[in-house]
């Protein structure tokens, strides 16, 4: 079983009647450690790239130059649907980078889009792809909103199990809207909390 038949059995498409078609479409990419994802807004929004394995970080600059952190793909069969905000004028664009080394398997969407009317499976995890990928922001928007500062940094460890030891802290902190030095501070104080407890 190669990589695609390992992707598609865990995504659920494995009997799709198009299946030796979506093999042909699909492109195994890997890239470095801090390698860009996409280059220009062209490439950003011709793909569907679904993680293989690696750390990967969405984010935006700023007006001002500021670097911040959006959101993480680190889960195998994550999607990243790279032209969501494309034409957006109002906001930056979405740059991404691999934290660590990384594959992906990537679909034109310009040569899977015809398709996708004649696959309702494949229709189907189109739309839930796109309700996870915005449910995940509208959480983590919303935390930055209501939570405080620890109440953040609890939920992080909880839902991006294993990121704390894996990635560069200040873009952890950046996605949590706090400084590097606020976040050090609250990990030992977890640290010293949890060391009491025992």
């Amino acid at each position: 079983m190669d990589e695609f038949d390992k992707l598609m059995s865990f995504l659920g498409l494995e009997n799709i009647p198009q299946y030796e078609t979506y093999r042909e479409l699909a492109t195994h990419r890997r890239l470095r450690k801090n390698e860009e994802f996409y280059n220009d807004d062209e490439e950003r929004s011709r793909y569907i790239y679904f993680l293989l394995s690696g750390v990967l970080r969405g984010y935006v600059i700023e007006k001002s130059g500021r670097d911040i952190t959006d959101c993480f793909i680190f889960r195998y069969g994550q999607a990243h649907i790279g032209f969501l905000n494309v034409g957006m004028a109002e906001f930056p664009a979405e740059r991404a980078e691999a934290l660590t080394e990384t594959e992906l398997m990537c679909f034109d969407i310009d040569m899977l889009m015809p398709r996708i009317n004649d696959s309702p499976e494949l229709t189907q995890l189109y739309i839930r792809k796109l309700t996870e990928s915005y449910a995940e922001h509208w959480i983590h928007k919303n935390m930055l909103c209501r939570a405080s500062a620890m109440e953040r940094y609890q939920w992080f460890l909880e839902a991006y199990p294993g990121l704390i030891d894996t990635i560069p802290h200040k873009h952890i902190a950046s996605f949590l809207d706090m400084t590097p030095v606020t976040l050090s501070r609250l990990r030992r104080s977890a640290h010293i909390k949890d060391a009491l407890l025992e």
